[in-house]
C-alpha cells in the first residue's frame, strides 16, 4: 500500500508542477508589490486593492478589436498563496489594524488565523505555490484541464500469469493518466511578486 500510496502521490505532485507552470507563464500579468509585506510599511490589502482592480478592469486591446469602453467582464474572487505568506499576513500591521473597537474578538492576534477572506477574495493556500507571490483571480476561468484517461490504479495482480505472485512471488499494480493543460484567459489573474 505504501508504495502505491507514494505512486499515486507522485501523480499528483505532477500534476500541480505542470499547472503551476502553466500559471507562472509570462502570459499571466505581474504586478510588483510597493513594500515586502514582512517590512515595515509592507502594505498588503492596497497590493490586493491594485491586484483586484487589474483583474477586474482587464480589457481586450484595440489590435485585439476592443473598443475604451470593453472589458472581458473577471471578477476575482479568490487569493492563492504558500502557506508561509498566510502566515506573513498574519502578522502584517496594515491586516491587524482593521480589527479594532467591536470587532476586536475576530483579531488575528486572538485567533490566530486569518478570515476566509480577505477584501473579498476566498483565502487559499497551497505548499507548492512560491513563496515570494501570492495570485488574485477569478477560480475556474483562468484555464482548463481535461482528463482524457483519469488517474487510475490496476488492483495488485501477480506478475508472470501464476497464482501467488507468479514465479517470482511478485505482485504488481499499474497506474495510468492523460490530462491536458491549458492557459485561455490568463488576464483572468493577476501575480503580486516581491
Amino acid at each position: 500500500n505504501k508504495p502505491i500510496t507514494a505512486l499515486r502521490n507522485t501523480f499528483i505532485r505532477a500534476n500541480d508542477r505542470g499547472a503551476r507552470a502553466l500559471i507562472q507563464s509570462a502570459a499571466v500579468p505581474t504586478i510588483p508589490v510597493t513594500t515586502a509585506w514582512d517590512a515595515d510599511g509592507g502594505k498588503p490589502r492596497s497590493d490586493i486593492s491594485k491586484a483586484i482592480d487589474a483583474v477586474s478592469m482587464a480589457a481586450p486591446t484595440a489590435g485585439q478589436g476592443g473598443t475604451e469602453d470593453e472589458y472581458f467582464g473577471f471578477n476575482p474572487d479568490v487569493i492563492v498563496m504558500h502557506p508561509g505568506m498566510y502566515a506573513t499576513l498574519t502578522d502584517n500591521e496594515q491586516i491587524l489594524k482593521v480589527y479594532n473597537g467591536n470587532i476586536a474578538d475576530q483579531s488575528i492576534l486572538y485567533t490566530g488565523a486569518l478570515p476566509a477572506t480577505i477584501a473579498g477574495l476566498r483565502v487559499l493556500t497551497s505548499r507548492s505555490f512560491p513563496r515570494d507571490r501570492v495570485l488574485v483571480a477569478e477560480r475556474g476561468t483562468l484555464g482548463f484541464y481535461s482528463d482524457t484517461r483519469a488517474l487510475q490504479f490496476t488492483a495488485l495482480y501477480p506478475e508472470g500469469g501464476g497464482p501467488n505472485g507468479g514465479p517470482t512471488e511478485s505482485w504488481r499494480s499499474d497506474a495510468s493518466q492523460k490530462r491536458a493543460l491549458g492557459l485561455d484567459q490568463p488576464k483572468a489573474a493577476v501575480w503580486l511578486t516581491g
